[in-house]
């Protein structure tokens, strides 16, 4: 994964142990037991807790088509979302994956929008989001914040390690924001939640 502790962004490369528990690490080899940032990260999965269930909005200007982007125009569809960035080695590294996942699932209705915390557009951020998705041939929208570990949007959700991924219901309620490696679990079963729903927004699909 890739922290961030205070200002500064650490990646697992960087650190030789380390000790994950979902979102929350205690970096031994850095001297930091028992530190603040580790009651930080507990408070922050409490939140997460708090936050199942609640409506999930989001709208953006795609960095690739330029096209809107809108949750709400998504109602009726599963939603990964995966906050990553270019810079984040083990983003890239499961990239592969998603773009499996991606193909599989999407036929089904499920879409996949990625949440990117690459650097400033004036350091090269914007540029390296571009590249990567087009010698890496992703096909989801990317939402380009442009301000790194400091971009409102995945601050407001607690986010202070990547990759971290979120799936949203088809009613646009936030339903897991632990999905990372857990993908081909979650959207299957919300698939056969949404299918087997009975009226409403959930209805059978022909």
């Amino acid at each position: 994964c890739a922290f961030r502790l205070g200002n500064d962004a650490l990646t697992g490369v960087m650190i030789h142990q380390i000790f994950v528990r979902r979102d929350c690490f205690v970096g031994f080899a850095l001297g930091i037991q028992r530190s603040g940032y580790a009651e930080q990260c507990l408070a922050h999965k409490w939140t997460f807790a708090m936050l199942a269930g609640k409506p999930f909005e989001l709208s953006f200007s795609d960095a690739i088509s330029g096209r809107l982007v809108s949750i709400k125009d998504l109602k009726g569809k599963v939603i990964v979302l995966d906050f990553w960035a270019t810079w984040c080695g083990p983003c890239v590294g499961e990239m592969p994956k998603m773009k499996e996942l991606y193909a599989k699932y999407k036929p089904q209705g499920v879409e996949f929008i990625g949440v990117s915390l690459d650097q400033p557009r004036e350091q090269g951020g914007l540029e390296s989001l571009l590249k990567f998705v087009r010698e890496k041939e992703i096909p989801w929208p990317q939402y380009y914040q442009g301000n790194s570990w400091e971009s409102e949007f995945s601050t407001s959700w607690g986010i202070n390690s990547i990759p971290r991924v979120f799936v949203v219901d088809p009613e646009g309620k936030l339903d897991s924001v632990e999905a990372r490696g857990q993908l081909d679990t979650i959207i299957p079963e919300r698939l056969k939640k949404k299918v087997g729903a009975v009226g409403g927004l959930w209805s059978p699909q022909v």
